[in-house]
């Protein structure tokens, strides 16, 4: 695969004869933009594009575009929520410019031609995988290896067994056609990742979930004993539905990121416990430790903070990957590593 790059934009290489389609769409439209090829490269406007190889998506940003053939209507709102540009074969064009943006989206006729079966992507929205419910039956399903699946005899046994919505969850078997866990399973996995990215950002999933670092707030710590870290599991051992790590706990524990600072959720009930017992003060003070306090709207169970998938209490991984896409640019990559090691490791 090749794409050309300029400072701009870059675009999937798809044969000259197929370009035609998108210069059509420019001039169909009225727009007065200059398009031409000239020693092996494409110019549209002020944009120039040559040969280099593509490396994934994540490396795209606002000053960078992308041009493509036949594109789903998912994959361009991921890249213009991101601005990058983008001019696909089938007419639809944005394009980020310095002082403007273009926007084109080509109405499709309404004709009787051949119907083609929907996609996966096309049966679901993204509150069918990132909702409080949605996200508790989804997580437990991808920590379950195959063998472990078949031993429940139906999605209702899971759900008991789990402590999980059943409703929630025959909902998202229904829309995705499946037939067993297993094969619900095989069907998550299979989904292109940039789906799995515009629905982990799509805004509609804050109504129900607090984002972790939009509510977060800094303190550090008075307490000088070196067994800190130590009392704070034992806390959490005995509170474990007030008390839990903080979304970067799962990214460092998968090696992806190096940070000593401290992220608790805390419910309201135990706040001012936590802050007593370990002398927290508002504000960060250089030469002591970074701890970040979040208290989410709802109970530790209403927003899928804890894993159905053991009894160890642990972080709901795929909540913890949604939190991690609302912070900094460090920890969103890191985001985007952890969901692809999840797909990948649960394929078993």
């Amino acid at each position: 695969m090749y794409v050309y790059r300029t400072n701009s934009i870059i675009g999937l290489m798809i044969p000259k004869t197929q370009y035609t389609a998108i210069f059509k769409a420019l001039q169909s439209a009225g727009l007065k933009i200059e398009t031409r090829w000239e020693d092996d490269r494409l110019y549209i406007g002020p944009l120039v594009f040559s040969a280099t190889p593509l490396t994934h998506i994540n490396t795209l940003s606002p000053k960078i575009g992308i041009l493509l053939g036949r594109s789903q209507e998912t994959l361009r709102v991921l890249l213009k929520n991101k601005g990058i540009s983008y001019v696909d074969t089938g007419g639809n064009v944005f394009l980020n410019m310095p002082h403007y943006q273009i926007v084109i989206e080509k109405r499709l006729k309404k004709t009787r031609s051949k119907k083609h079966a929907p996609t996966q992507t096309d049966m679901i929205s993204p509150s069918n995988l990132v909702s409080p419910n949605s996200l508790a039956f989804v997580e437990a399903i991808l920590r379950k290896n195959n063998a472990e699946l078949k031993n429940y005899r139906s999605v209702l046994h899971f759900c008991q067994t789990l402590g999980l919505y059943q409703p929630r969850a025959s909902q998202l078997m229904k829309k995705m056609k499946a037939k067993t866990l297993q094969d619900l399973k095989n069907k998550l996995q299979s989904m292109p990742s940039h789906f799995w990215k515009y629905a982990l950002e799509s805004p509609i999933t804050k109504r129900q979930l607090t984002p972790f670092y939009s509510v977060a707030q800094n303190y550090y710590s008075l307490d000088n004993k070196d067994d800190s870290l130590l009392r704070i599991n034992a806390m959490i051992k005995k509170h474990p539905l007030q008390l839990a790590r903080g979304p970067s706990d799962v990214a460092r524990s998968h090696g992806m990121l190096v940070d000593q600072t401290l992220e608790m959720w805390v419910a309201p009930e135990l706040n001012n416990i936590l802050k007593k017992t370990f002398r927290l003060i508002p504000g960060q003070k250089d030469g002591f430790r970074r701890w970040l306090i979040a208290t989410p709207t709802h109970t530790f169970t209403k927003e899928a903070i804890l894993s159905h998938s053991s009894d160890a209490h642990e972080l709901n991984i795929l909540r913890a990957i949604w939190d991690l896409g609302f912070g900094d640019s460090r920890l969103r990559e890191s985001r985007d590593a952890l969901l692809e090691g999840m797909l990948r490791e649960t394929s078993s």
